[in-house]
């Protein structure tokens, strides 16, 4: 067992939210302009579908181009589509109507790209065809802010006006898959939602590829309170596994804001890797709200954080746990222990935060 000093795990890229994201697209009303979101790939993969988080649509939407290209010395777009000959790009077009506003899309390419590991690349949105002018256009990709990486220097978001590219510093909504997909990579987000249930957790599920067990010290997690009452904050498997009571009066109640939790046994139990538990809160009459980030229902979206399908929201009615796979609570892990695998070390993820010591 390997001390791990209240080591962080987010189940979310994002991390510590501080704030109910507030998304902004970037309008493509002239053919002159651009819409980008600039990153490196963390490993290699053969792109299929591109994504993108869209605002809203005006009049009647003219025939959009997403495309794969690489990056100049400016860190900008260069203008050459991937792929050569069989370009790693495709059209789509909006539909005249509201059922896209605020949505995530996905748009399958014409020819994949195998993106190698590191290999700086870049999403563009621009002009195909049709008639594009201020009263038929449409607003897409573009930031979110409030978030835990908001200020984000890399990957970033771009516009381009028609003469110069620009840079963001919010959260850049985008994202990259394979086909299957088994990997998705990117800034994939919708809304907050808060959960009321009588038991709210987050369900994971730590992979036996990443360690063989471990102990749970506490948790972050993004809560709103009702003053004068109380709640329990537990962890949860077959049984009640750890659990202790909070004042709301102790959090700032009436206000929703990031809760640093610790149980208080002196001696933590071990859990096993590949074993379903629970953590979160209990309550009655929903004086605690437990704050989730909200994804499209479609395959794949919970594959681009950092826990993949291994974690969800699961709410207790008193007899049964049930999941919502399109919810994710906003919670980082902290852990006491952590016991690597048989016949290898621990497995560096993308949530971690803090330190390990043998």
């Amino acid at each position: 067992m390997s001390y791990a000093e209240n080591l962080g795990l987010s189940v979310l890229w994002n991390g510590e939210v501080v704030h109910a994201p507030v998304a902004s697209a970037d309008t493509i009303d002239a053919s002159t302009e651009k819409t980008a979101a600039v990153f490196n790939m963390p490993y290699a993969l053969t792109i299929s579908h591109c994504g993108f988080w869209y605002g809203a649509r005006t009049g009647t939407p003219p025939t959009y181009r997403i495309s794969i290209q690489g990056v100049d010395a400016s860190g900008n777009p260069d203008g050459t589509i991937k792929g050569g000959g069989s370009p790693a790009s495709a059209t789509f077009t909006p539909p005249a109507d509201a059922t896209w506003n605020t949505q995530w899309k996905w748009v399958a390419l014409s020819n994949s790209y195998s993106a190698a590991a590191g290999e700086v690349l870049a999403v563009v949105i621009d002009y195909s065809s049709g008639t594009i002018d201020a009263s038929n256009c449409s607003s897409m990709m573009g930031t979110a802010t409030y978030c835990g990486d908001d200020r984000l220097s890399f990957p970033n978001s771009q516009f381009y006006s028609g003469a110069a590219w620009t840079k963001s510093q919010d959260t850049p909504l985008f994202a990259v898959k394979d086909s299957t997909p088994t990997k998705v990579f990117g800034r994939l987000m919708e809304s907050l939602t808060p959960k009321t249930d009588s038991r709210s957790a987050l369900k994971f599920n730590i992979p036996s590829t990443f360690c063989s067990t471990f102990k749970i010290r506490g948790a972050k997690m993004r809560l709103g309170s009702v003053a004068g009452n109380t709640f329990t904050f537990g962890l949860w498997g077959a049984s009640v596994l750890r659990d202790i009571t909070v004042d709301t009066d102790t959090i700032k109640p009436g206000s929703v804001g990031n809760a640093e939790l610790y149980f208080d046994e002196a001696s933590l139990q071990t859990l096993n890797a590949g074993t379903d538990y629970y953590i979160g809160v209990e309550q009655a009459a929903g004086v605690c709200s437990f704050y989730c980030q909200l994804y499209d229902a479609e395959v794949g979206q919970r594959l681009g954080m950092p826990f993949g399908t291994s974690c969800c929201y699961s709410g207790w009615d008193g007899a049964v746990w049930t999941d919502d796979a399109t919810v994710v609570p906003i919670v980082i892990l902290l852990f006491e222990d952590i016991t690597p695998p048989t016949g290898g070390g621990l497995i560096v993820h993308p949530g971690m935060v803090g330190g390990l010591r043998a």
